[in-house]
């Protein structure tokens, strides 16, 4: 996927579960503090260490920090019931921390709109798959 892209690995010292410290990424601080970017996209998500780690190093090297989701409602996956009002509260705060909202579709769009993000901070960017392929292939 790579093969004909510059691209560097920072090496991953967490404990490659699905926690906050599964993925740790220490070496994220320099490459993004001393790499002079534009703009850092991340999609690693808000509950892992490293999304932090990128956050705050692209913030302190006035970079804009670019993350998104793919969800279209704030109801938990799992149906715990008490994410629901965490989310409420938590999510318009953490959406607002990115200098622009990626998302894959309207439905995600509109839940962006729908926690205050202002549609001049919101792209969307569909996911791209060859639907044709998959039909072909999938018999």
């Amino acid at each position: 996927m790579l093969d004909g892209y510059a691209w560097v690995e920072i090496s991953n010292k967490g404990t490659d579960s699905g926690g906050f410290w599964g993925l740790y990424n220490p070496g994220l601080w320099r490459f993004v503090r001393e790499g002079n970017f534009d703009a850092v996209i991340c999609h690693t998500g808000y509950i892992r260490a490293s999304f932090w780690i990128t956050y705050l190093a692209s913030k302190l090297s006035r970079s804009a920090f670019l993350f998104g989701t793919d969800a279209t409602s704030l109801a938990p996956r799992d149906s715990s019931k008490w994410k629901l009002p965490v989310k409420r509260l938590f999510w318009p705060v953490l959406y607002r921390l990115a200098t622009h909202v990626v998302v894959p579709s309207s439905g995600t769009r509109d839940l962006m709109h729908s926690l205050g993000i202002p549609d001049e901070r919101v792209t969307r960017v569909p996911f791209v798959v060859d639907n044709d392929w998959w039909i072909a292939h999938s018999a």
